[in-house]
């Protein structure tokens, strides 16, 4: 009776467990309610995106196309997408608007709409003949070809691959094999009548509250932020590469090296105006940025008017070195650079090295050598004057560089810092990447062993390539100083007689004007190669350059929030170096130790409590006689 009474209240108890646990699972999807345990919050939509909603003045539509069944490597995907959407909906205060739309449906509904149309022209077919409708299905049998199916099917999946919504494959794992199964994960963004953003292959969560936030910023802004451009070497010139939307017989542009990046990367998102830092081409006011690339010989004046840019609080890019070269023909030897920014970049407690940085942990660049038969081969070979900063060399707290595979710093510098300068300046310093072990190559015109050999004894140590500095920056032109002309324009036609026309005298000398400071931002690239063509063709899939690229043109034009929410990344937890009687030891420890262990606790347990049993038994029958 004891047995059978405490079988039903153990009954009871668990019938009542599984209640309570399906009522509180229920209330949590109504309320939503979850809890995110991962270290950088990546399933939490954070204050910075709240900001972003909160200052939306009309709607946001937000289409999710996903398949109701994914491959099970993306298994959580779905429903994590779909929880963040849902409580993006539930900050905006209304005004976004979410949707999910399986577009196996759609192709579905194409192919069910296309069989209707089929049938009505059959059945006018039919009438005009004078047959009957169900003697012409009956001669067709009712049922439509499966290639005219199928073909339907490809109609609709290329009209949403147009749409950027394409068709995925992924893995999906079993027993004993994997297989390959096709769905869609996209995300759409429609705000008011402008064209749509779209995240065309969603694959993870990690990084979604950042895309998600920087279209919004993107889509809502009432123009294209406006990016200023300087080249400090025009003279550099190469042949454009072709756009698809030009005929195909259009000849070859002339253009710098940047350019392409300038159209190609930044172009969709921004404005980029082009400036010469002449009286003529100032920065425009209204520039969210500056980028000066490959800085050579400046004028004090030019040098001024990026001091009094960067000064008054518009964020910076710099992408400089004492050395440029040519990627594609390496061969051609290297040219000198002379930034003409060294006294304003001590005024900082930065400088850049007169040497090249080298490293065995490089990339690699194609060289035309002589094959079999004497014909030229073009190879991939290391290039050491092309130094690879490695995961571990790039800054995992940065939202710049959090997360990337590594970066490539063609014919970089090394960029010094002095430490008195910079505590004096009240500027704080990040680093964001070190390059990996290392030596300085003295700079040569032509390429020799020196650069590409590593000196007696091995690499020297490891080298900043690219930094960060935040705060007030301290002008190299205080006030009330002489201010430095602009260069004199030459006068485009000789006079008509011949006569050289009597100089007119110089203006009074202007002074620096007052400056109210404000606090910026200035990232500093001791590569002034890293944004050409070339190395970002070369190195566009074994690398990070144009996510780095992109994503420091954004976080530094749009705004810290972007910047904030960026940064939220999962956390990487490499493991460190082992050796194999350690792995071993874990392997067999987790599959057999942990087991081992837990069955002799229980069997001591058991043990224990079978001999206090026996005791309480033997003192009760003491007791009783």
């Amino acid at each position: 009776m004891q047995k059978q009474q405490f079988l039903a209240r153990w009954g009871l108890f668990l019938a009542l467990w599984i209640v309570l646990l399906g009522v509180a699972v229920l209330l949590a999807e109504r309320s939503r309610i979850r809890f995110d345990l991962t270290d950088g919050e990546i399933y939490t939509i954070s204050p910075y995106s709240e900001r972003i909603l909160s200052g939306l003045a009309d709607q946001v539509t937000i289409t999710y196309y996903v398949s109701s069944k994914i491959p099970n490597a993306f298994s959580t995907l779905r429903r994590d997408t779909i929880g963040m959407l849902e409580e993006y909906g539930d900050l905006s205060g209304g005004r976004v608007e979410v949707r999910i739309v399986d577009p196996n449906r759609l192709v579905e509904e194409h192919i069910e709409a296309k069989r209707e149309e089929e049938r009505e022209r059959k059945a006018e077919a039919a009438a005009k003949e004078g047959t009957e409708p169900a003697a012409a299905a009956e001669e067709d049998s009712g049922l439509l070809a499966e290639e005219e199916e199928l073909r339907w099917a490809e109609e609709k999946k290329q009209e949403l691959a147009q749409k950027g919504i394409p068709e995925l494959q992924g893995r999906s794992y079993g027993v004993e094999a994997y297989s390959v199964e096709r769905f869609y994960s996209s995300i759409e963004i429609r705000y008011l009548d402008r064209p749509a953003e779209v995240i065309t292959q969603h694959t993870a969560i990690e990084s979604l509250e950042y895309e998600l936030a920087s279209r919004i910023v993107k889509l809502t802004s009432s123009s294209k932020p406006k990016v200023a451009f300087f080249l400090g070497k025009p003279d550099e010139r190469i042949d454009a590469p072709p756009d698809p939307r030009l005929p195909f017989d259009m000849p070859p542009r002339r253009t710098h090296p940047y350019a392409p990046f300038l159209e190609q990367v930044l172009g969709p998102t921004f404005e980029v105006v082009e400036v010469e830092l002449t009286e003529s081409s100032p920065i425009p006011e209204d520039a969210k940025l500056l980028i000066v690339a490959i800085p050579n010989a400046l004028s004090e004046r030019q040098a001024y008017e990026i001091d009094r840019s960067i000064a008054r609080g518009r964020p910076a890019i710099i992408l400089a070195s004492s050395t440029t070269g040519d990627l594609e023909n390496p061969q051609n030897g290297l040219q000198p650079l002379a930034t003409g920014l060294e006294t304003l970049l001590g005024k900082w407690g930065i400088a850049f090295g007169r040497d090249l940085v080298s490293s065995r942990a490089c990339a690699s660049v194609a060289i035309v050598r002589e094959g079999p038969l004497g014909l030229a081969m073009q190879t991939m070979v290391p290039f050491p004057l092309c130094p690879v900063a490695a995961p571990r060399g790039l800054n995992q707290e940065s939202p710049l560089t959090q997360g990337l595979p590594g970066l490539v710093f063609p014919f970089a510098s090394e960029l010094r810092v002095d430490e008195t300068a910079l505590a004096a300046s009240g500027l704080e310093l990040t680093r964001l990447a070190t390059s990996s072990e290392s030596w300085l190559s003295m700079w040569r015109p032509d390429l020799d062993r020196g650069m590409l050999e590593p000196p007696v004894g091995g690499a020297k140590g490891e080298y900043l390539l690219a930094a960060l500095l935040e705060g007030s920056f301290p002008t190299a032109f205080p006030a009330g100083t002489p201010l430095p002309p602009w260069a004199p324009v030459a006068p485009e036609t000789p006079p008509a007689n011949g006569e050289t026309p009597p100089a007119e005298p110089p203006p009074a000398a202007e002074l620096v004007p007052e400056l109210s400071a404000s606090p910026g931002r200035v990232i500093v690239i001791a590569s002034a190669d890293l944004a050409k063509y070339s190395a970002l063709q070369m190195y566009q899939r074994s690398t990070g350059n144009i996510p780095f690229l992109l994503g420091a043109v954004e976080t530094m034009a749009l705004g810290q929030d972007l910047v904030k929410i960026r940064a939220k990344t999962q956390a990487d937890r490499p493991l460190r170096k082992t050796a194999r009687g350690e792995r071993n030891l874990a392997i067999y420890g987790n599959l057999a130790g942990v087991p081992l262990l837990i069955l002799l606790l229980g069997l001591a347990r058991f043990a224990a409590r079978r001999s206090r049993a026996r005791a309480y038994e033997a003192r009760f029958t003491g007791k009783e006689g």
